[in-house]
């Protein structure tokens, strides 16, 4: 299992915690494509949603969280220390 860096949003106006942990569940997707490989897709994608607009914002997230779900589980963190 591999424990990638914490996420933190660059400008975070919402209730709750502003980090994510991810954490690898050592499966593929349907693609055959590992975690590593899926996070270098969406950081390449990532410059094509329109993140000044709120739809843009949940196309990302919904996007992200549905790249990320078959290869990870996601633990939201108060503090990146935790």
């Amino acid at each position: 299992m591999h424990l990638y860096p914490f996420v933190q949003p660059l400008n975070s106006d919402t209730a709750g915690t502003d980090w994510v942990r991810i954490i690898e569940n050592g499966q593929k997707n349907v693609d055959g494509k590992t975690l590593a490989e899926i996070l270098i897709d969406i950081l390449d994608k990532f410059p094509s949603y329109d993140l000044l607009s709120e739809e843009g914002v949940a196309e990302a997230s919904h996007d992200i969280e549905a790249s990320l779900s078959p290869v990870a589980t996601f633990k939201e963190l108060i503090r990146p220390d935790m």
